[in-house]
């Protein structure tokens, strides 16, 4: 995601998350959970994600790890700090 406009924002991101944790046996988030939930925001953990949800083949688990993927460490902390979980 090169451009700017095609740039995710936390909010967005933060949005599908919580979407993608109201499906059944998704509460946990997918494999992004160790970024937003364990506060491991480094670039590398959220590449890891990305190969991890490419190999499972689960859409939304890839883009959802696309989007925070495609974050910096400074947004993927914002992101990590904000709840998600749905109510």
């Amino acid at each position: 995601m090169s451009d700017s406009a095609d740039q995710p924002t936390v909010s967005h991101v933060a949005e599908k998350l919580h979407a993608y944790r109201m499906i059944e046996d998704n509460y946990v988030g997918g494999v992004v959970h160790i970024v937003v939930d364990d506060g491991n925001v480094e670039q590398a953990h959220a590449d890891w994600c990305l190969d991890q949800a490419n190999a499972n083949g689960n859409p939304i688990d890839i883009e959802i790890a696309t989007l925070v993927a495609a974050l910096s460490d400074a947004e993927r902390r914002e992101l990590a700090d904000l709840d998600t979980y749905p109510r």
